[in-house]
């Protein structure tokens, strides 16, 4: 046995209520209130409420026979093509599905075309807005090493965001000259020339 093998309950799960069965791995102890995480079974449980039975249960210590029971169940049982149950992939124990050896057919340039539109359509349906790639980006203000780069539609905007807003102004304490107050900062105060500190100089 594996170090890095974790002892795993396989199960089946049926519904009450529509007889839907599931075909499981968990490595919970609570197995008999676990309700399974499959994609198609979970839809059916939001849809018709967690009415749930474990019909039947087994702990599994060895890696290896989990694996083959698990598979050959799954095949047996043609859990993914039948109606009856609610799995979309083969269980191997493991990972919830996909046997060793088993490789996804890549998809095709005229698939993924078909799903892209598919996808769109979904979108489109729900009220959502498609970008188009090739639709040129609306351009906004741009931090180059030089500062901030502006087009003409923000230099524009922040003009009129800028008009009518009183700037404040300050009178330096050494020349008594009223200015902005990044002038203050930057060429009054303690850096006046009139500043008797500076003159000595």
């Amino acid at each position: 046995m594996s170090i890095y093998f974790k002892s795993t309950y396989l199960y089946i799960k049926q519904h009450n209520i529509t007889g839907l069965k599931y075909f499981g791995k968990t490595v919970k102890t609570n197995v008999l209130n676990y309700k399974g995480s499959g994609k198609l079974w979970s839809r059916h449980l939001n849809k018709y409420g967690n009415d749930v039975t474990t019909v039947w249960c087994q702990l599994f210590h060895d890696k290896e026979e989990l694996v083959e029971f698990a598979t050959k169940f799954s095949i047996e049982n043609n859990i993914v093509e039948s109606d009856e149950w609610a799995n979309l992939k083969i269980e191997d124990g493991l990972w919830g599905g996909g046997v060793k050896g088993i490789k996804l057919k890549p998809m095709t340039s005229d698939h993924k075309a078909k799903l892209s539109e598919s996808v769109k359509r979904t979108y489109a349906a729900k009220g959502y807005k498609i970008k188009d790639k090739n639709t040129p980006k609306k351009q906004t203000p741009k931090k180059q090493k030089g500062g901030w780069k502006w087009n003409f539609e923000n230099k524009k905007k922040h003009s009129k965001w800028q008009l009518g807003v009183p700037k404040r102004r300050m009178c330096c304490i050494h020349c008594h000259k009223e200015c902005s107050i990044s002038n203050i900062l930057q060429w009054h105060g303690e850096k006046c020339k009139m500043n008797p500190i500076n003159i000595n100089k």
